[in-house]
């Protein structure tokens, strides 16, 4: 069974507070004392994971992760396989199993 300390409680009930006043149509940003305070909760769909400005769609749903580099992709078909007979059998393995 789980327990809770009383401060728990509060801090629980602090979030639900934030995401209420942000579902009302608050600004989340006004509501933080800083953009990286983890204070409050998101949405569904991932806007406002980030609440630096610019970047509130950063791992929102549906989006391409921003890259550093460009993307390089290995040749799934190549033969490349390695022996996964470890502490659990598995035999030969593939990359394109």
């Amino acid at each position: 069974m789980a327990s809770f300390s009383k401060s728990d409680l509060e801090f629980i009930l602090k979030q639900i507070r934030i995401a209420e006043q942000h579902a009302a149509g608050a600004d989340l940003r006004s509501l933080m004392p800083n953009p990286e305070v983890g204070f409050g909760l998101r949405t569904i769909d991932g806007t406002f994971n980030n609440l630096i400005p610019g970047q509130s769609q950063f791992g929102a749903a549906d989006l391409t992760f921003p890259r550093l580099v460009p993307a390089t992709f290995l040749n799934d078909n190549d033969g490349d396989t390695f022996d996964a007979n470890g502490p659990a059998p598995g035999g030969l393995v593939t990359n394109t199993n």
